[in-house]
């Protein structure tokens, strides 16, 4: 990887977005913000979350995520404020009961409860895929997950969806409010203060600085996905994956790393951290074996 450090962008004469600490995660609310961050400061919030579910149209509802590293640099350069609200927001306290027509049957109930339970027993799956060093970009198959719940895990869904058609006090949390006084500004969390955090932290801030366009790699199996034009107008280049310099490396997991990076036309990077500021970088190639025309194998990179 070459090129000279970029300028950083600068944040002047403007109101900073609003990222909202919720849940443990860091979310934007308005489209108008996670724009600005990208246009002016490079800083690529994942706008998966909820256009798909609420619409485009929607705006005051939960529109995209960063990630820590990204609110961690950017709270040092002044680009964002992180808030949450002071206590939650109780608007309801009423009973209910939801009415013999808006009941769902029992069918209906097991084929969603099978569906949640699903969903959920991918996401676990593709986690620890990706803690184990494995790449997720292939799709899981539905059948395949099915068969892998556990009856405890099909009852906790079942259970979920039944609860609706229950008598039950309603409590509405809400998440966000209008009034500017319900909220109270934050540093960055401590939680996510640790060794590994901090190796992210380092590299996402150097290739940052660097000019470059950071996104999360984890539907790759790696930890960055970075592009040297903005997303949208050129594919990413290097797949990264940042590892501490006291920590051996498998040869098992760099080979399984570069042949992922080879089999979606990406570099694979190892960002080594080793307690400095700049990470050194290590490119790995995959080996392919080949047959050549004497019949000998041969290997070539």
């Amino acid at each position: 990887m070459s090129g000279d450090c970029a300028t950083i962008p600068g944040a002047s004469n403007f109101v900073p977005p609003r990222v909202h600490f919720v849940n443990g995660s860091f979310v934007i609310l308005e489209k108008s913000d996670a724009d600005s961050l990208v246009d002016r400061n490079r800083i690529l919030p994942d706008f998966g979350s909820s256009m798909e579910q609420l619409g485009p149209s929607s705006s005051n509802s939960c529109y995209s995520y960063l990630l820590p590293e990204q609110v961690a640099v950017s709270l040092d350069h002044g680009f964002i404020t992180l808030v949450r609200l002071k206590r939650p927001v109780v608007t309801g306290n009423d009973d209910f009961t939801v009415s013999d027509g808006a009941k769902k049957s029992e069918l209906e109930c097991l084929e969603l409860a099978q569906k949640i339970a699903v969903g959920r027993k991918m996401k676990d799956l593709k986690r620890k895929m990706v803690d184990d060093g494995i790449s997720v970009s292939k799709k899981l198959r539905l059948d395949e997950v099915l068969s892998m719940l556990t009856p405890e895990e099909l009852d906790v869904a079942l259970t979920e969806v039944r609860v609706p058609s229950e008598t039950r006090k309603s409590v509405l949390i809400r998440l966000h409010s209008s009034s500017e006084l319900a909220y109270e500004s934050l540093p960055f969390p401590q939680e996510f203060e640790n060794l590994e955090f901090q190796n992210r932290k380092i590299v996402f801030r150097d290739l940052w600085s660097r000019g470059f366009y950071v996104t999360s790699g984890v539907r790759f199996g790696c930890h960055f996905l970075v592009y040297k034009e903005p997303p949208g107008s050129a594919h990413a280049e290097f797949m990264v994956r940042c590892v501490d310099s006291e920590v051996d490396q498998s040869f098992t997991s760099m080979l399984s790393f570069a042949r992922t990076a080879n089999q979606v036309c990406k570099k694979a990077l190892l960002a080594i951290v080793s307690g400095s500021l700049h990470p050194q970088y290590l490119a790995l190639q995959s080996f392919t074996p080949l047959l050549s025309q004497d019949g000998v194998d041969q290997v070539h990179s």
